[in-house]
């Protein structure tokens, strides 16, 4: 039963722990309406919906050091420094964000529910087929190869994605 175990895979994961719950329904149900409204917008108003995020482990991370590979009783080990950008920190985010020149509504996800964020299953795809485990020589080495898997992508494999869930707790 030992060797079912697999200690090189690992997964994130978080429970939303909203602290107003009537709040919490409300912010799902306008992301849920937004994804439900996008065709209908893009073909009656050629209005687009886009979905955005920052996620760590796309984000333009130098290696510091080089990884140091797995040992018996140690795992690999990888240091990475975040350098600098707009999404650096929460008073650049906001800046960007809030920069009049954009014409753009946002609509915020709860904290915690990045399942809610259609983005997440295209981060999802890309961090499978190119960022894990990958180590890059520079940002100009990362955005290449994304900007070619996102090129490949578009090519080969894109279509929408279909949203079902309306926002409602799920019978489990």
């Amino acid at each position: 039963m030992a060797a079912a175990l697999q200690p090189h895979k690992s997964r994130y994961w978080l429970n939303a722990d909203p602290k107003d719950a009537a709040v919490f329904e409300q912010q799902v149900r306008d992301v849920c309406e937004t994804y439900r409204a996008a065709p209908k917008r893009l073909e009656t108003e050629g209005i687009h919906t886009v979905c955005v995020d920052e996620k760590t482990s796309i984000q333009a991370l130098e290696p510091a050091a080089p990884t140091k590979p797995m040992r018996p009783g140690l795992i690999e080990r990888r240091e990475v420094e975040y350098k600098s950008g707009v999404l650096k920190s929460v008073p650049t985010r906001k800046a960007f964000l809030c920069d009049a020149s954009h014409r753009v509504r946002f609509v915020y996800v709860p904290k915690h529910t990045s399942w809610l964020n259609q983005i997440e299953i295209w981060f999802s795809i890309l961090s499978r087929r190119v960022i894990r485990r990958g180590e890059f020589r520079s940002t100009a080495d990362l955005r290449d190869r994304i900007l070619k898997f996102i090129d490949y992508y578009n090519d080969t494999m894109a279509k929408p994605f279909k949203w079902t869930y309306a926002g409602r707790p799920l019978n489990v």
